[in-house]
């Protein structure tokens, strides 16, 4: 009687292997692509809100430079171009902007037109997409500017000449009255576009300061805070109540929403430091920022915007060297309210300098 030839136990275990390897490299296999596949679709998406992003903030196709009387060294040419002090210069398409409104209102709110608070900081901070170049030009308060005027029905009234500081009263105090803000910068600036804006209740200086761990500021003068008073060119580490004093006091001088300016540029300054710090040992800092003052912000910047603005910035390390622009010009009190009458000229200079390009 022939006998079955019946594996041994050691065959039957490498037979048994042998059969499970495949599988088991196919898992991997599959694994692998899957994670690939995720990989490659964050990737997409994210270079999709970029593009999209790139494509909402820039590109503008005809941009003419306004002139007035008080500018004589100006020529305005078509296809984007202008000739300013015997130079030629061209629109600088890489170039966005962004204008942080800073509202003394402390919640916003759906009143009457005229009602709903003034725009106590302006800054319009702008971002070479292409060499990382950034600049931040405050915009006095007080600056006299032609802005939009409604009633308090929300009917369109005219253009009159006011504080630049009362064009955000004018609207929804929300994203109207932002918009009739960048209308009147956008004229102050020549007709310059303004790209996109972000209107922050000054509440939220306090809730950033508080997410950076204090920001260390030197007094440009004598300032009782919080109750405490500290001497000219103290060096204090402001805490979340104590910086919303800091960039908010005013006094009754002429020159105080000038000093006021300062403070707040030196804050910004200082603030940035310490946030991209901050960045370097997180990079999720930003985001946890920007989720801290969502409940005290409007802004026109979609996620695609935001990741386009944020791979231009990081991309380029643009924080390391933000340039700050002084638009010359002298405060006035001709009547109850002080005036700032700014030098045209200064505005031009800093036009030219930021949003164009010298062709030879």
């Amino acid at each position: 009687m022939n006998q079955q030839n019946n594996p041994s136990p050691s065959n039957v275990e490498d037979i048994s292997s042998k059969k499970k390897r495949p599988f088991g490299k196919k898992i991997w296999l599959w694994m692998l692509l899957g994670i690939t596949s995720v990989i490659l679709a964050v990737a997409i998406v994210l270079t999709v809100l970029v593009q999209s992003g790139k494509k909402n903030l820039l590109g503008h196709e005809n941009v003419t430079l306004e002139s007035d009387e008080t500018i004589n060294e100006v020529e305005i040419l078509e296809d984007n171009t202008v000739v300013y002090n015997d130079k030629k210069y061209i629109y600088n398409k890489d170039v966005t902007s962004v204008l942080c409104i800073g509202i003394d209102k402390f919640k916003f709110q759906n009143n009457k037109h005229g009602e709903n608070g003034q725009a106590d900081a302006l800054f319009l901070a702008t971002l070479d997409t292409k060499t990382g170049r950034t600049c931040i030009i405050p915009v006095p308060r007080d600056s006299m500017v032609e802005i939009d005027y409604y009633s308090n029905s929300g009917e369109y009234i005219g253009i009159r000449k006011a504080q630049i500081c009362l064009s955000y009263a004018y609207g929804d105090g929300k994203h109207t009255s932002c918009e009739n803000t960048a209308k009147a910068v956008s004229r102050m600036f020549y007709g310059i576009p303004v790209d996109s804006y972000v209107a922050i209740d000054m509440d939220a200086v306090s809730v950033l300061t508080q997410k950076v761990g204090g920001v260390e500021v030197t007094l440009p003068e004598d300032m009782t805070i919080n109750g405490r008073f500290y001497k000219k060119s103290s060096k204090i580490t402001l805490s979340g109540d104590m910086a919303l004093e800091f960039v908010m006091d005013r006094s009754n001088e002429i020159t105080a929403s000038l000093s006021r300016m300062g403070r707040q540029k030196q804050f910004i300054q200082q603030f940035a430091a310490k946030a991209i710090e901050k960045t370097k040992k997180d990079i999720t800092a930003p985001v946890g920022l920007f989720k801290s003052i969502m409940p005290y912000m409007v802004t026109d910047l979609d996620i695609a915007d935001v990741s386009f603005l944020t791979s231009s910035f990081i991309g380029s390390k643009a924080g390391e060297r933000i340039e700050y622009k002084q638009i010359l010009g002298k405060a006035e009190q001709p009547g109850e309210f002080v005036e700032y009458i700014y030098d045209t000229k200064s505005v031009y200079d800093i036009i030219i300098d930021v949003f164009y390009e010298e062709l030879k």
